[in-house]
């Protein structure tokens, strides 16, 4: 069952008692929806690419923001092959930090990829132009789009966190502290759950 944005904001209306506070209970709501998919690398958070580049070279840029607006970490690349029809995923490629593309000859390592700026950098041994990649994303958090597994499967560790920010954000320092503690016991819970699907 999805759970709208409008229903997490009426919900921490009621557990703040402040419909007034229309701009700062929005904000909050998205702020404890991001705080809450940023508190691990969940796999429920991957999403998986395919690309096509222009022509099929051993050294590929890929613009990963373009590709993927809501990108957060990369997770895995795979090189698609499709000289056996229909095609499958072969090579894994390894992530390495920018500065160890060469190896201790001095030479190109291959079947490698590295994160530049806004740029993925792909050095494999043979010429490819298709590869698959698995990334970590955010939640669109906007009143229009708003999707998050973690708003439909464990409401309240979003719906305690916004309400912890509001309270917060208005000095009631007590009640924030008591919904914080709320929100990590539920974030607790979700982590416990996703251990328990054995991913």
């Amino acid at each position: 069952m999805s759970t709208s944005f409008a229903t997490l904001l009426a919900n921490v209306y009621t557990l703040t008692n402040r419909p007034d506070l229309v701009n700062e209970t929005t904000l909050a709501v998205q702020n404890a929806t991001l705080k809450c998919h940023r508190s691990d690398y969940y796999y429920k958070d991957i999403l998986e690419v395919a690309v096509a580049c222009d022509f099929a070279l051993t050294n590929q840029s890929i613009q990963y923001k373009t590709l993927i607006p809501q990108w957060r970490s990369s997770k895995y690349i795979r090189v698609y092959d499709y000289s056996i029809p229909p095609g499958a995923p072969s090579t894994w490629l390894t992530k390495i930090e920018p500065e160890n593309v060469l190896d201790d000859y001095n030479n190109d390592k291959y079947d490698v990829y590295y994160i530049a700026g806004a740029n993925i950098n792909i050095q494999t041994a043979a010429a490819a132009q298709y590869f698959l990649i698995g990334c970590y994303i955010y939640p669109y958090v906007d009143t229009v789009r708003f999707s998050s597994w973690i708003a439909d499967e464990h409401p309240e560790a979003i719906m305690y966190e916004a309400a912890s920010i509001v309270f917060k954000a208005i000095g009631y320092d007590e009640q924030s502290d008591k919904f914080h503690n709320m929100h990590l016991s539920e974030l607790q819970d979700l982590k416990q759950q996703i251990i328990a699907e054995g991913c």
